[in-house]
């Protein structure tokens, strides 16, 4: 690299540096000021702008300079068990866009990029919230289209044991596909077997409200390679939650964990 190319570099290096910098920064500025300001129907805003604009205002803060490059050539999952779960390409050709278009649609928005019409489909804003949140100007997303089988799964082990291990899990699995990572007294953790694998793996709880007993489907949509959260360095994570009522037979209720 001659001392010309150097220089421009450093310059580029430098000035993408101050602009991500700048965009974090309004988009911290703005979040404080829906916690101060909130709107009186959040819920409502947020779907119209989900569905006339493929994003809502908050997760469009995930955005930055980068995130089309990020998209083209960084893999949100893994299709060969043989290698990572998250990998990086060196050629757009070798990127592949149509195995998982439910994920594909997930890493456009934890990126902060606009959902074309189909891939809007996969996603909705939850009508509820968990008990312990407290904040007016925060939803959550869902998927009613998989919550019939979240109810399978769950109904499957509700009975099984109190406890169940990964590794038992694993056991469990031996013979078919694992839709269960673990169990414990007080929640599931599951897998999203679906062909789409939006959630990954997710925690299901009970619970009960005014409208009746339910279960609940909680996940935060982030990529961790190594544990380490991209979110740091790019992108917003965004949270997944809803409840699933069920409904009670003769002498029947939800059972514990």
């Amino acid at each position: 690299m001659n001392e010309i190319s150097r220089r421009d570099f450093v310059k580029f290096a430098l000035a993408s540096s101050a602009l991500f910098t700048l965009e974090k920064n309004m988009h911290f500025i703005d979040s404080v000021i829906d916690n101060i300001l909130p709107e009186d129907n959040i819920i409502e805003r947020a779907r119209r702008e989900l569905k006339e604009n493929g994003i809502t205002r908050e997760q469009a803060r995930g955005y930055s300079f980068l995130s089309p490059i990020i998209y083209k050539y960084i893999q949100p999952f893994n299709y060969d068990p043989e290698q990572q779960w998250f990998k990086i390409k060196h050629h757009s050709k070798l990127r592949d866009f149509e195995a998982m278009p439910g994920r594909e649609a997930a890493w456009k928005m934890y990126l902060g990029i606009p959902l074309n019409e189909q891939e809007r489909k996969f996603f909705e804003i939850s009508e509820t919230r968990p008990a312990k949140e407290k904040n007016p100007a925060k939803y959550y997303y869902c998927f009613p289209d998989k919550e019939a089988c979240i109810l399978e799964t769950y109904n499957n082990y509700k009975d099984y044991s109190d406890i169940i291990t990964v590794q038992q899990a694993a056991q469990i699995a031996y013979y078919g596909k694992q839709d269960i990572y673990c169990k414990t007294k007080d929640n599931m953790i599951i897998w999203d077997t679906d062909q789409n694998n939006i959630l990954g793996k997710f925690k299901v709880m009970k619970g009960k409200d005014d409208k009746g007993e339910y279960i609940s489907y909680y996940d935060i949509w982030d990529l961790e390679p190594g544990g380490f959260s991209l979110s740091n360095l790019f992108g917003k994570p965004f949270e997944i939650y809803n409840r699933i009522y069920l409904k009670k037979e003769k002498n029947q209720s939800i059972t514990n964990f």
